[in-house]
């Protein structure tokens, strides 16, 4: 056997024992499959102003497929435009508007204005936390970003007190946590063991309520500083889950990059769009934090 075929040889049992050690690691924390839970009310809550409302729409519809079917799924949909679940999904179409989709899911729009970036994306903590009497009624609560597509099912085994995902691009490799000692987010360098990804998290209501009220305060008290954390909401939700520990990590299965190649199964894929970088998907704020908490807080005032 020439050299060539050795390297190769030895790459191929190389990345098969790599994947098969990352895969038992994802079982024993929980991602294995287990005893049916009992049907639950299950909220997914998506944050889609202006064009992400069409990203939007497909998400309803993939989620409309694969999300907790065993259960009682809410869309909880912040957005200034009309949520649809109307794409053609794996051959058949899932079609209708709010109040026909399906009996078994419902679409709940909640009046939320584009606040221009970066704060479209920091402040849906804000917008979650806003809205914890409308969300109050389920069992679970679970935030995704509206330009994911779930493509695989996904049921039972995320259903946890505290769930984070892990970040696929940041497996083996310190996360980039804000060192900012003036944000309420700051990671010193002896902190972090996991990165996690702001694009699918959540948990049991308690929990997940825990969570806003902490990370809404401390982006309250950031942009009173002046200051926005390095990763905006994603930033925050790592400071939170560093101090509070979740109780089940799940892989990169759970925020897939469209084509990162790698050993995980893709189960929700976020998608590389250029259109992502379209002003007219993303709308910049031109406003600093400090003059943006005014303006909130005024606009509380005025009820």
């Amino acid at each position: 056997m020439n050299q060539a075929k050795k390297v190769g040889v030895f790459l191929t049992v190389w990345l098969g024992l790599v994947g098969a050690l990352i895969y038992a690691q994802y079982v024993k924390q929980g991602e294995s499959p287990r005893e049916a839970i009992s049907r639950k009310k299950i909220g997914l809550l998506i944050t889609a102003t202006g064009r992400y409302i069409n990203m939007a729409n497909e998400l309803i519809a993939s989620a409309h497929k694969y999300f907790c079917k065993n259960h009682e799924v809410t869309y909880f949909v912040f957005t200034d435009g009309e949520p649809r679940a109307d794409i053609q999904t794996g051959g058949s179409s899932i079609a209708g508007a709010v109040s026909d989709l399906d009996q078994h899911a419902k679409i709940v729009k909640i009046n939320w204005a584009q606040q221009g970036w970066p704060y479209d994306t920091l402040m849906r903590f804000y917008a979650y936390h806003q809205n914890k009497d409308t969300l109050a009624d389920m069992d679970y609560l679970y935030a995704v970003d509206a330009d994911m597509l779930f493509v695989a099912p996904v049921g039972d085994e995320i259903l946890s007190d505290l769930v984070g995902a892990r970040h696929s691009q940041l497996m083996f490799k310190r996360g980039i946590y804000d060192t900012n000692p003036l944000s309420t987010a700051c990671v010193n360098r002896h902190e972090g063991t996991h990165y996690f990804v702001g694009a699918f998290y959540g948990g049991k209501r308690e929990e997940f309520f825990k969570l806003l009220d902490t990370v809404t305060e401390n982006i309250t008290t950031d942009l009173s500083r002046g200051v926005i954390a390095r990763v905006h909401d994603e930033s925050h939700l790592n400071r939170y889950f560093i101090d509070h520990e979740p109780t089940l990590v799940l892989s990169p299965s759970y925020c897939h990059f469209e084509a990162w190649p790698s050993p995980y199964p893709k189960k929700l894929i976020a998608f590389d769009r250029p259109i992502h970088s379209d002003n007219k998907v993303r709308k910049h704020a031109k406003i600093s934090p400090l003059a943006y908490l005014q303006k909130i807080l005024k606009e509380e005032v005025r009820g």
